[in-house]
């Protein structure tokens, strides 16, 4: 979601405090993250500076475990890939980003990323070149994440936000709709009068591309083509509300029931095949956001949900409540959140019943499409699920520009009828 604009900044302040209760005020997409690094480096910053060039290094280093995975991967929608064994993998990353003065009100911004799943591979999350049309209005063409959720533009700077990573049950399969895009953005704010209030809003159009994601729990291929969607708020020094609405259409295939869709197509099935392939689907996401900070208080909250047309995945809402209290350089929070996931309608059964009219009417395919609806009924299953979690944060800014997060989470998942609790240890860090 959209952040203020950034009107100054306040690392002159000696109040390390009043920086950190402030810093959501200035997350503004106006140069990505920029606004971010620059704020929380202050004059302590040690980026590397040469002219016209400005090089930021942010990062975390953290470990997590929660005490069982069992009944987690019989969902949909991911959870937040932790493993029974402490583990580097989830928490951890490094990252950089250049951000280049080209011509006056020109800026080229390149951020990249490294994470240990990955060999430490550099992966080019933005790459775009930020033109100010006037003082109010920014064009922005290139590389970037879909600017879908509130910490879309902020999200791999772990430093800027109090948790060790955002809300997963909120943050709706991260892995297929936080996927870059080439896009078109237009960004534009206007004071409302003598209000103190200010009208932001943003604009985007661009192409997807190939991507990894969860269905039912499985591996899947997943690609998006047309992208496009608007966010709109009223935002003042301390109080920030947002709703935003996206629209992609997409195809995935997964893996598991790959064989099935073959199947469907040798059997003359055509339609079956290709709803179990994500043919010609389409997503819409909505969103609405409200953020209240005061000198030592911060009120967040984020309701996201996303409707598919599609025979195989589900339509999801997430939603997360957090409260978050500093004293001096430590800070305690508690967020509650919630999933839920429902399908867009009842492909297996119908395929069940085609077996079963086939089957009757003494048609040889129907002993296939029996067989092929019974063993996706498990996989159909777990597109219902609903799960609630209680997440406590200690957060600890021991250093200008280290902070040390302790986090315990309590997971109640009704899909298997399990708990399952959670704990992490993250360093995050930005120069």
């Amino acid at each position: 979601m959209l952040r203020p604009h950034v009107q100054e900044s306040i690392a002159s302040t000696n109040n390390h405090r009043q920086r950190l209760a402030r810093r959501a005020v200035l997350h503004r997409r106006y140069l990505l993250a920029t606004a971010i690094l620059l704020t929380a480096t202050g004059a302590q910053a040690k980026d590397v500076e040469l002219p016209g060039v400005r090089i930021n290094v942010f990062g975390s280093l953290g470990v997590s475990a929660i005490d069982s995975t069992d009944g987690l991967e019989l969902s949909s929608t991911s959870y937040n890939r932790y493993e029974e064994d402490v583990d580097l993998e989830p928490l951890t990353q490094l990252g950089v980003q250049s951000t280049v003065a080209l011509i006056p009100g020109w800026h080229a911004i390149l951020q990249a990323t490294a994470v240990p799943s990955n060999d430490y591979e550099a992966t080019i999350d933005w790459a775009y070149v930020s033109v100010e049309l006037d003082p109010k209005t920014t064009l922005r063409v290139g590389r970037m994440r879909r600017p879908m959720f509130r910490l879309a533009d902020s999200r791999e700077i772990g430093f800027g936000y109090n948790w060790t990573q955002p809300p997963s049950l909120a943050y709706i399969n991260e892995d297929a709709y936080y996927e870059p895009i080439t896009a078109l953005n237009l960004l534009y704010h206007r004071p409302l009068g003598s209000t103190g209030m200010q009208f932001v809003s943003e604009y985007y159009l661009g192409i997807g591309e190939e991507g990894k994601a969860k269905v039912a729990g499985y591996d899947a291929e997943f690609t998006t083509e047309i992208n496009a969607g608007l966010n709109l708020g009223i935002e003042t020094d301390t109080l920030a509300v947002n709703a935003g609405f996206s629209y992609a259409d997409y195809e995935f295939e997964v893996d598991s029931i790959d064989e099935a869709a073959d199947t469907m197509f040798l059997l003359g099935y055509d339609d079956f095949g290709n709803r179990l392939r994500g043919k010609n689907s389409r997503a819409l996401f909505s969103s609405l956001a409200a953020e209240y900070t005061l000198p030592n208080w911060q009120f967040i909250g984020e309701l996201n949900r996303v409707d598919v047309n599609d025979s195989v995945s589900n339509n999801t809402t997430g939603v997360y409540a957090a409260a978050f209290r500093s004293f001096g350089d430590f800070t305690l929070g508690y967020t509650w959140s919630r999933q839920r996931g429902t399908p867009d309608d009842n492909l297996f059964d119908e395929i069940l019943a085609a077996g079963n009219a086939a089957t009757a009417a003494g048609d040889q395919r129907g002993a296939a499409l029996q067989q092929i609806g019974q063993a996706l009924q498990s996989y159909d299953d777990s597109r219902n699920f609903d799960r609630t979690a209680h997440t406590f944060t200690l957060r600890y800014d021991f250093m200008p520009n280290v902070a040390m997060k302790v986090e315990y989470e309590r997971l109640d998942d009704e899909n298997s009828d399990k708990t399952f609790n959670s704990g992490a240890l993250v360093f995050d860090f930005i120069y």
